[in-house]
């Protein structure tokens, strides 16, 4: 007894036309020449178009990451001017705030900024470990003054994906004064 796939098999070996139109399958007549199949000249142009296209958009990510050139910032630079009064932090943070305008990384600024306040934190509300404090901690021991929240925004702007920019540097520059005046009118 003859199988159905056995049949097919046969008439596919046979070259006979099955009984069933939609299983036969005719392949198509070779080409007469095989050059016809391959133009030199199209795939030159095409590859040329693709080389090109991809030159462009290299040209464009390089065009669009550019950036000026980054002066090293010493992180670990000791923080400008002598230690004193309220009006020595003011103009502590006011040199901070020229600096990083001058170098024009804001980011580097707040992190000056940052070691400033937890300094100033430490000499004046008699925090001994203030720089070694998380900003959690530091809030938890001082909620009232919005220290906390300066820690947090300085946090922010340190780490965040964006560098800060000179508005947000400079403003975050006036309320670290603000709040450390308030902070230490406070505990005296």
């Amino acid at each position: 007894m003859i199988t159905v796939l056995e049949r097919l098999v046969r008439a596919a070996l046979s070259g006979v036309r099955t009984p069933w139109p939609a299983v036969e399958r005719r392949l198509p007549e070779p080409p007469a020449d095989p050059a016809a199949l391959f133009d030199v000249e199209r795939a030159f142009w095409f590859s040329l178009t693709l080389g090109a296209i991809a030159l462009l958009a290299f040209a464009a990510v390089l065009w669009s990451n550019r950036r000026r050139p980054v002066q090293p910032a010493d992180a670990g630079a000791p923080l400008p001017g002598p230690r004193g009064g309220d009006d020595d932090l003011a103009s502590r943070v006011r040199r901070l705030e020229l600096q990083a305008a001058a170098s024009g990384d804001y980011r580097t600024g707040c992190h000056r900024l940052a070691r400033l306040v937890r300094e100033q934190l430490r000499q004046r509300l008699g925090l001994p470990q203030a720089v070694a404090r998380t900003a959690q901690e530091l809030a938890a021991l001082e909620p009232d003054a919005g220290v906390d929240e300066l820690l947090f925004a300085l946090r922010e702007r340190r780490f965040g994906r964006r560098a800060p920019r000179r508005h947000e540097f400079q403003d975050l520059c006036r309320r670290t004064v603000r709040t450390l005046d308030a902070a230490g009118g406070r505990e005296s």
